[in-house]
């Protein structure tokens, strides 16, 4: 009752946004790059099947994407997954002009294609000559609200056993990336066997990682970071305050974070409400557990 009353007596009664959604304790991304037609073919079902959601980094130019455009453009979309800037033509890139056409046209395509503009990952393309200044890049960035998330682990067939990226996750508590090219076909591949026993592992293990685009992880733990401080009134109203010079623009920065609020023992059902509006709550223990927008200006918890 304390952290609703706003009488705070240790830190254990505040309340606190998690390191990962949902509480989870460590985060794993998987990346498909090049907009290749064995990810279509092999690929797609596998994901709708098992229910994860992934990054394609996509070369709109390339004939693969065009050949399968109603599949990048529609169903990638649809089914959740999210499209990542990584060049027009996968060519070599020199100097701020190509750079700034090869990159922005991506991004341009992208935001058409969600419909309104959103923040968007970038991945430089390997085994192609890439000369453009960093100060450059940066300028390529803000004028097309991109970001680099950093690429971290590849896979392909032949470098052992596939689990040994997740499982890493789970020892450190952290968050790991892991790309790919061909699935089942195509250039530096990796089999459908191979990709079904990730996929399978991590069925196994979703109680204990959050799974989930790269860029959406990204931006939850910027957004984390930016958090200085929560307030709790003494009416208990709940306001999280942010550093928005670290987040720009700070509006597109809108992936839900989770918080956890310190509950009475007596309270079996609870409802928080964010801006006014419900959103569903869990009930964990003595933790009541939701989500909220970084642009959220209130929060109530009530006993439900």
């Amino acid at each position: 009752m304390l952290a609703l009353l706003g009488l705070m007596s240790t830190p254990a009664d505040l309340p606190v946004v998690t390191k990962f959604a949902h509480g989870k304790p460590c985060a794993f991304s998987m990346e498909y790059d090049d907009s290749m037609t064995s990810q279509v073919q092999n690929l797609m079902p596998l994901l709708a099947q098992y229910k994860f959601q992934v990054t394609f980094f996509i070369n709109p130019s390339r004939p693969q994407y065009k050949a399968a455009i109603d599949v990048w453009e529609k169903r990638v979309p649809a089914a959740g997954h999210e499209l990542a800037d990584h060049t027009m033509h996968h060519a070599d890139t020199i100097g701020y002009e190509q750079a700034a056409s090869e990159i922005g046209e991506v991004a341009k395509i992208i935001q058409r294609i969600i419909g309104h503009p959103i923040l968007t990952p970038f991945g430089t393309p390997g085994g192609v000559k890439w000369q453009v200044a960093e100060a450059d890049l940066q300028r390529i960035f803000k004028d097309n609200n991109l970001f680099s998330p950093g690429r971290q682990d590849f896979y392909h067939d032949g470098q052992g056993d596939i689990t040994r990226f997740p499982k890493k996750a789970l020892e450190a508590n952290t968050w790991r990336q892991l790309g790919f090219h061909g699935v089942g076909g195509e250039w530096l591949s990796t089999s459908v066997e191979n990709m079904t026993t990730l996929f399978k592992f991590l069925d196994q293990n979703r109680d204990k990682m959050w799974i989930a685009p790269t860029g959406i992880i990204w931006k939850y733990i910027r957004q984390r970071e930016a958090l200085t401080r929560i307030d709790v009134k003494a009416d208990g109203t709940i306001v999280p305050v942010f550093d928005e010079a670290k987040l720009q623009p700070f509006e597109l920065y809108n992936v839900p974070l989770t918080m956890q609020v310190p509950i009475p023992p007596t309270w079996k059902k609870v409802k928080a409400i964010v801006d006014g509006i419900p959103t569903p709550t869990t009930v964990k223990g003595h933790i009541a557990e939701f989500e909220f927008s970084p642009q959220a200006k209130s929060i109530v918890v009530k006993r439900g």
